[in-house]
């Protein structure tokens, strides 16, 4: 008898844990706050698309959760216990196709790409366009080009431009 009235005791507490942290996700979720928690951090993301992986994570455990209740605690309208559940699937779904952009991959691929040659060193230059219409160029880490001689007007001209620095300096772009 009391370990009926323990495991009912847990299930509810599980329950109340699980409304609490829907709730606590839900909100930036909902309202898209824009804060950046830990700007910091290996992986900055956005408080609203944290929240929303949260909740994608968090359905099964919370569907877990309402059916112990569901089983356990015999109550009059028992199905009113999945309501949480529904909403976080709700979101989380709302999640992974409307607020999950899957193409970001294909958005990051360069437009171009170019090696130059200097010192019998060899360097990599992609030159990428960005949404604005805006071209940029990304190079690695220990190349000493300085980036105010290169013409960002459009691709052949940042080509050209980088060309240019490598021929007044003895080096080559094959």
């Amino acid at each position: 008898m009391k370990d009926k009235k323990l495991i009912k005791i847990l299930i509810v507490a599980l329950n109340i844990i699980g409304i609490i942290c829907l709730i606590y996700f839900m909100i930036p979720y909902i309202s898209h706050d824009m804060t950046i928690k830990n700007p910091d951090a290996m992986l900055a993301t956005y408080s609203w698309d944290t929240s929303g992986f949260v909740l994608t994570l968090g359905v099964i455990p919370l569907i877990i959760a309402n059916t112990l209740a569901f089983i356990f605690i015999k109550t009059k309208h028992r199905v009113l216990y999945f309501i949480p559940s529904i909403i976080c699937i709700v979101l989380a779904g709302h999640y992974l196709i409307f607020a999950t952009d899957w193409r970001e991959e294909d958005q990051n691929k360069p437009m171009d790409t170019m090696k130059c040659v200097i010192n019998k060193k060899e360097y990599t230059y992609k030159i990428y366009k960005e949404e604005n219409g805006n071209y940029s160029v990304g190079f690695e880490d220990n190349d000493s080009i300085p980036v105010a001689i290169i013409d960002f007007t459009d691709k052949d001209s940042i080509v050209k431009s980088i060309e240019k620095y490598y021929k007044d300096n003895k080096g080559m772009c094959p």
